[in-house]
């Protein structure tokens, strides 16, 4: 599957931004977590399944930008 995506599988999400090279701010990580969390799973389901031929390095990039789409949709921004 790749590095990206073994890394969403077993790094909890406060690691993933760091893995990912996302600032966030603590507060509104921890108040939202559940929302973030969940609008991530979702979105990373479908990059596995329609995104599975792309280079490590585009799928990367995809994951790590459905996770800032996750926080800013969560934190309202």
């Amino acid at each position: 599957m790749g590095r990206a995506l073994d890394a969403v599988r077993t790094l909890k999400l406060e690691k993933l931004f760091r893995y990912f090279g996302l600032e966030v701010q603590p507060e509104i990580l921890e108040a939202n977590r559940a929302a973030i969390a969940k609008r991530f799973e979702t979105e990373v389901q479908a990059i596995a399944r329609l995104c599975s031929g792309l280079h490590e390095r585009e799928r990367f990039t995809i994951v790590r930008e459905a996770l800032r789409l996750s926080y800013t949709s969560a934190a309202g921004r």
